[in-house]
Order: C-alpha cells, then structure tokens, then sequence
C-alpha cells in the first residue's frame, strides 16, 4: 500500500482509491491534493462519507452514481466530465476517470479515481471557440459586402 500513497501524493489531481468487498463500497482514502480540488481536506471526506456526491452539483449526480456503479459491477467507465461545488462556493468543471482494480480471478478488490479540475481548461476552449466563431463571421461579412459591391 506503500506504493499507492506514494502515487496518490505525487500527482495534481485529486486521487481517492475505493475498497470494495462483495460489490460493495466498504472503504475510500484520499490523497492530500483533495483540497486544492475541492477545497475539501481528507479529513472531511473521511468525515462525512457522503461528501463526495453532495458536492456533486444536483444535476449531474445521476451521471456520477452511474460512473460508481458502473465501476463497482467491474466495468471500466468512461471518462465523465461534471460540476463540482468547491468548498468556497464557486463551481468547477472536473473531469472524473476510474481504473478498477481486479483481483487474478476477476474479482473487484478496489477501484482508483482521478478528479482533474478542468476549470480553466474549459475556459480557454471556449474563448477559443467565441474567437474562432467571430473570425468565421468576420470573414463571411467581408464575402458578403464583396458579392453586395461586385454582383
């Protein structure tokens, strides 16, 4: 388990490991970069079990849970993007990914999560669109006032 912490510390984003028993959730560590994510510390998730859905914001629960339960019947779900309401109150874009872990035979023995905050990704991408979209209308007025002047 050494190893796995070692992970878990070294990396940005937010890693949480979820130890399972008979399909079920029995256990679930955090690594310390929780906070800057979520502006949760580990001792609050390990606090209050429940904290990782309740920030989830309302509407994008239902795809969470899918993910978890997905992963928890030993499938290996697909990245899922969703809001997140950090500790301070402002929302945040998050990408969520899950790696299960099977044991030899197939059984599920735990599952690892990596919340990447993609906040200010999303952001930039979307500048980027609003210019690339006000260049292409830019560009289609000038060949419009060309047809207009030029017929």
């Amino acid at each position: 388990m050494e190893t796995h912490r070692d992970i878990k510390e070294a990396v940005a984003d937010y890693i949480y490991v979820v130890r399972v028993e008979e399909g079920m959730p029995v256990e679930t560590s955090h690594s310390e970069t929780c906070f800057a994510v979520t502006g949760y510390n580990r001792q609050e998730f390990t606090d209050n079990p429940s904290l990782w859905i309740e920030m989830v914001v309302e509407e994008d629960r239902r795809l969470v849970l899918q993910q978890a339960k997905q992963a928890l019947s030993g499938q290996f779900p697909p990245p899922l993007e969703h809001r997140i309401i950090h500790k301070g109150g402002s929302v945040r874009l998050v990408e969520s990914s899950i790696i299960p872990n099977h044991a030899p035979g197939g059984k599920l023995l735990s599952y690892y999560g990596v919340i990447r905050d993609i906040t200010e990704r999303k952001k930039v991408e979307m500048a980027l669109q609003r210019a690339e979209q006000m260049k292409m209308v830019g560009e289609w007025a000038t060949t419009l006032a060309h047809e207009i002047k030029n017929p």
